[in-house]
Protein backbone atom coordinates (compact mmCIF):
# COMPACT_ATOMS: atom_id res chain seq x y z
CA UNK A 1 0.00 0.00 0.00
CA UNK A 2 1.08 3.43 -1.51
CA UNK A 3 1.69 6.80 0.72
CA UNK A 4 -0.88 7.86 -1.69
CA UNK A 5 -3.63 5.10 -1.32
CA UNK A 6 -3.28 5.82 2.57
CA UNK A 7 -4.17 9.54 2.44
CA UNK A 8 -7.44 8.27 0.98
CA UNK A 9 -8.43 6.29 3.74
CA UNK A 10 -10.89 7.01 6.16
CA UNK A 11 -10.56 6.58 10.08
CA UNK A 12 -12.35 3.31 10.11
CA UNK A 13 -9.60 1.96 8.64
CA UNK A 14 -7.27 2.92 11.42
CA UNK A 15 -6.58 -0.60 11.95
CA UNK A 16 -5.20 -1.04 8.47
CA UNK A 17 -2.69 2.08 9.14
CA UNK A 18 -1.50 0.57 12.04
CA UNK A 19 -0.48 -2.61 10.84
CA UNK A 20 1.19 -0.89 7.58
CA UNK A 21 3.89 0.39 9.88
CA UNK A 22 2.56 3.85 9.48
CA UNK A 23 2.15 4.21 13.01
CA UNK A 24 3.71 2.38 15.72
CA UNK A 25 1.28 3.08 19.15
CA UNK A 26 3.24 0.69 21.67
CA UNK A 27 6.62 3.08 20.78
CA UNK A 28 4.82 6.17 20.55
CA UNK A 29 6.61 7.54 17.80
CA UNK A 30 5.73 7.58 13.87
CA UNK A 31 7.84 5.79 10.79
CA UNK A 32 7.41 5.16 7.09
CA UNK A 33 6.18 2.08 6.26
CA UNK A 34 8.09 -0.69 3.74
CA UNK A 35 5.40 -0.13 1.14
CA UNK A 36 5.12 4.23 1.68
CA UNK A 37 6.70 4.41 -1.73
CA UNK A 38 4.34 7.50 -3.26
CA UNK A 39 7.08 10.05 -2.08
CA UNK A 40 10.01 7.96 -4.22
CA UNK A 41 7.27 7.53 -6.76
CA UNK A 42 7.24 11.87 -6.94
CA UNK A 43 10.76 12.40 -6.87
CA UNK A 44 11.89 10.29 -9.52
CA UNK A 45 9.60 12.05 -11.65
CA UNK A 46 11.62 14.72 -11.27
CA UNK A 47 14.97 13.08 -11.53
CA UNK A 48 15.30 13.44 -7.98
CA UNK A 49 15.56 9.73 -6.91
CA UNK A 50 18.53 9.88 -4.51
CA UNK A 51 17.45 12.36 -2.28
CA UNK A 52 14.85 10.08 -0.54
CA UNK A 53 16.97 7.83 0.25
CA UNK A 54 19.79 9.96 1.59
CA UNK A 55 17.18 11.26 3.76
CA UNK A 56 16.18 7.93 5.30
CA UNK A 57 19.71 6.78 6.09
CA UNK A 58 21.43 10.76 7.01
CA UNK A 59 18.26 12.33 8.38
CA UNK A 60 19.01 12.36 12.96
CA UNK A 61 15.22 13.50 13.20
CA UNK A 62 13.60 10.19 11.03
CA UNK A 63 11.86 8.75 13.91
CA UNK A 64 10.77 12.52 15.75
CA UNK A 65 7.25 12.20 17.14
CA UNK A 66 5.86 15.21 14.38
CA UNK A 67 8.86 16.79 12.32
CA UNK A 68 9.53 13.09 11.36
CA UNK A 69 9.67 10.87 8.42
CA UNK A 70 6.16 10.71 7.92
CA UNK A 71 5.44 14.64 7.95
CA UNK A 72 8.49 15.04 4.80
CA UNK A 73 7.21 12.37 3.27
CA UNK A 74 3.44 14.01 3.22
CA UNK A 75 5.28 17.24 2.77
CA UNK A 76 6.29 15.68 -0.76
CA UNK A 77 2.62 14.84 -1.62
CA UNK A 78 0.85 18.40 -1.36
CA UNK A 79 3.63 20.18 -2.86
CA UNK A 80 3.24 17.95 -5.89
CA UNK A 81 -0.66 18.12 -5.85
CA UNK A 82 -0.05 22.01 -5.60
CA UNK A 83 2.09 21.70 -8.31
CA UNK A 84 -0.26 20.27 -10.45
CA UNK A 85 -3.03 22.43 -9.19
CA UNK A 86 -1.09 25.51 -10.72
CA UNK A 87 -0.07 23.86 -13.81
CA UNK A 88 4.09 24.85 -12.67
CA UNK A 89 6.83 24.18 -14.80
CA UNK A 90 9.33 21.15 -14.03
CA UNK A 91 12.32 23.24 -12.68
CA UNK A 92 9.81 25.28 -10.10
CA UNK A 93 7.80 21.85 -9.42
CA UNK A 94 11.45 20.69 -8.67
CA UNK A 95 12.61 23.35 -6.68
CA UNK A 96 9.06 23.49 -4.05
CA UNK A 97 9.92 18.94 -3.93
CA UNK A 98 13.48 19.71 -2.36
CA UNK A 99 12.76 22.14 0.18
CA UNK A 100 9.46 20.01 1.24
CA UNK A 101 11.61 17.01 1.57
CA UNK A 102 14.27 18.53 3.47
CA UNK A 103 12.70 21.32 5.20
CA UNK A 104 12.84 19.83 8.47
CA UNK A 105 15.68 17.74 7.94
CA UNK A 106 17.40 16.88 11.44
CA UNK A 107 14.64 18.83 13.16
CA UNK A 108 15.16 19.40 17.23
CA UNK A 109 11.97 18.02 17.26
CA UNK A 110 11.54 20.30 20.59
CA UNK A 111 14.66 20.54 22.33
CA UNK A 112 15.19 23.95 20.85
CA UNK A 113 12.21 26.57 21.11
CA UNK A 114 13.72 28.63 18.35
CA UNK A 115 12.73 27.23 15.33
CA UNK A 116 15.89 29.53 13.87
CA UNK A 117 18.35 26.44 15.11
CA UNK A 118 15.97 24.01 12.99
CA UNK A 119 15.81 26.30 9.81
CA UNK A 120 19.56 26.37 10.33
CA UNK A 121 19.69 22.59 10.50
CA UNK A 122 17.65 21.70 7.36
CA UNK A 123 19.55 24.40 5.08
CA UNK A 124 23.03 22.70 6.16
CA UNK A 125 21.70 19.42 5.66
CA UNK A 126 20.14 20.28 1.82
CA UNK A 127 23.51 21.69 1.06
CA UNK A 128 25.21 18.53 2.23
CA UNK A 129 22.18 16.56 0.53
CA UNK A 130 23.60 18.89 -2.88
CA UNK A 131 27.36 17.22 -2.14
CA UNK A 132 25.75 13.69 -1.46
CA UNK A 133 24.37 13.69 -5.29
CA UNK A 134 26.35 16.05 -6.96
CA UNK A 135 28.57 13.50 -9.15
CA UNK A 136 24.74 11.26 -9.39
CA UNK A 137 22.72 11.79 -12.33
CA UNK A 138 20.22 13.77 -10.47
CA UNK A 139 22.41 16.28 -8.84
CA UNK A 140 20.83 19.24 -7.48
CA UNK A 141 21.98 22.60 -9.09
CA UNK A 142 22.81 25.66 -7.62
CA UNK A 143 19.90 28.05 -8.03
CA UNK A 144 18.11 25.17 -7.29
CA UNK A 145 19.65 24.84 -3.74
CA UNK A 146 19.35 28.79 -3.37
CA UNK A 147 15.84 28.45 -4.43
CA UNK A 148 15.04 26.00 -1.72
CA UNK A 149 16.65 27.28 1.08
CA UNK A 150 14.62 30.38 0.80
CA UNK A 151 11.57 28.51 0.85
CA UNK A 152 12.78 26.56 3.87
CA UNK A 153 13.12 29.81 5.73
CA UNK A 154 9.17 30.95 5.03
CA UNK A 155 8.69 27.88 7.01
CA UNK A 156 10.24 29.39 10.14
CA UNK A 157 7.61 29.65 12.85
CA UNK A 158 6.32 32.01 14.99
CA UNK A 159 6.47 33.46 10.86
CA UNK A 160 8.97 36.11 10.18
CA UNK A 161 7.89 36.96 6.79
CA UNK A 162 4.50 37.05 4.76
CA UNK A 163 4.45 34.56 1.73
CA UNK A 164 4.41 36.96 -1.27
CA UNK A 165 5.37 34.66 -4.38
CA UNK A 166 3.16 31.74 -5.33
CA UNK A 167 5.77 28.88 -4.53
CA UNK A 168 6.40 31.08 -0.63
CA UNK A 169 2.26 30.69 -0.58
CA UNK A 170 2.15 26.97 -1.35
CA UNK A 171 5.13 26.26 1.07
CA UNK A 172 3.63 28.22 4.05
CA UNK A 173 0.06 26.06 3.57
CA UNK A 174 1.98 22.43 2.74
CA UNK A 175 3.07 22.53 6.24
CA UNK A 176 -0.41 23.32 8.02
CA UNK A 177 -1.78 21.14 6.29
CA UNK A 178 -1.77 17.80 8.74
CA UNK A 179 -5.39 17.60 9.70
CA UNK A 180 -6.35 16.94 6.03
CA UNK A 181 -5.04 13.55 6.88
CA UNK A 182 -7.21 10.61 8.03
CA UNK A 183 -8.41 11.49 11.57
CA UNK A 184 -6.51 8.80 12.70
CA UNK A 185 -3.28 9.60 11.37
CA UNK A 186 -3.63 13.40 12.01
CA UNK A 187 -4.70 12.37 15.99
CA UNK A 188 -0.80 10.63 16.33
CA UNK A 189 1.15 13.53 14.23
CA UNK A 190 -0.66 16.28 16.52
CA UNK A 191 0.30 14.07 19.58
CA UNK A 192 3.97 13.51 18.89
CA UNK A 193 3.68 17.45 18.55
CA UNK A 194 2.37 17.59 22.07
CA UNK A 195 5.32 15.37 22.91
CA UNK A 196 7.88 17.38 21.26
CA UNK A 197 6.35 20.65 22.57
CA UNK A 198 6.29 19.37 25.94
CA UNK A 199 10.10 19.14 25.97
CA UNK A 200 10.32 23.01 25.86
CA UNK A 201 6.75 24.08 27.53
CA UNK A 202 6.04 21.90 30.44
CA UNK A 203 3.30 19.19 30.80
CA UNK A 204 -0.20 19.56 28.98
CA UNK A 205 -3.67 18.32 29.59
CA UNK A 206 -5.11 16.79 26.56
CA UNK A 207 -7.75 19.21 26.47
CA UNK A 208 -5.50 21.79 27.36
CA UNK A 209 -2.99 20.91 23.90
CA UNK A 210 -6.85 20.17 21.86
CA UNK A 211 -8.00 23.37 23.23
CA UNK A 212 -4.48 25.31 21.74
CA UNK A 213 -4.61 23.33 18.48
CA UNK A 214 -8.10 24.32 17.80
CA UNK A 215 -7.51 28.26 18.52
CA UNK A 216 -4.48 28.04 16.49
CA UNK A 217 -5.92 26.26 13.24
CA UNK A 218 -9.16 28.43 13.97
CA UNK A 219 -6.76 31.60 13.09
CA UNK A 220 -5.75 30.38 9.84
CA UNK A 221 -5.75 32.39 6.40
CA UNK A 222 -4.67 30.52 3.73
CA UNK A 223 -2.76 31.64 1.44
CA UNK A 224 -2.94 30.13 -1.81
CA UNK A 225 -6.08 29.43 -4.12
CA UNK A 226 -5.23 25.27 -3.93
CA UNK A 227 -5.23 25.86 -0.05
CA UNK A 228 -8.27 27.41 -0.08
CA UNK A 229 -10.06 25.21 -2.69
CA UNK A 230 -9.18 22.42 -0.71
CA UNK A 231 -10.67 23.39 2.33
CA UNK A 232 -13.75 23.99 0.58
CA UNK A 233 -14.17 20.53 -0.70
CA UNK A 234 -13.04 18.83 2.07
CA UNK A 235 -14.65 20.10 4.86
CA UNK A 236 -12.16 21.70 6.78
CA UNK A 237 -14.14 22.70 9.89
CA UNK A 238 -15.81 19.04 10.05
CA UNK A 239 -11.88 17.45 9.66
CA UNK A 240 -10.58 19.79 12.31
CA UNK A 241 -13.60 19.10 14.64
CA UNK A 242 -12.97 15.13 14.43
CA UNK A 243 -9.57 15.60 15.29
CA UNK A 244 -10.11 17.91 18.34
CA UNK A 245 -12.22 15.31 19.89
CA UNK A 246 -9.55 12.29 18.96
CA UNK A 247 -7.39 14.21 21.08
CA UNK A 248 -9.11 15.39 23.87
CA UNK A 249 -10.60 11.80 24.55
CA UNK A 250 -6.93 10.22 24.53
CA UNK A 251 -6.12 7.86 26.86
CA UNK A 252 -2.65 8.43 26.70
CA UNK A 253 -1.61 5.05 28.29
CA UNK A 254 -0.84 3.20 24.81
CA UNK A 255 0.40 6.13 22.65
CA UNK A 256 2.49 8.33 24.71
CA UNK A 257 6.06 7.36 25.86
CA UNK A 258 7.95 9.34 28.49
Amino acid sequence: MSLGDLLELDSEDKILIERDLFINIKAGRLALGPDADACYQILSLFNLDGLMPYIDHFNPSRNAPYHGAFHEAVAVSLVYEAARFYGLGREDTRILLIAAAMHDFNHTAGASANDQDNIAAAIEGLQKVQTYLWTSATPILQNELEAACHLIRITEYPYTTAPITLMEKIIRDMDLMMPYLPPHQAKQLFLGLKIEMERTKGKWTFPEFAAGIKSFYEAITWRSEWAVAKAATQKWDEKLATVYNLIANHNPTHTETK
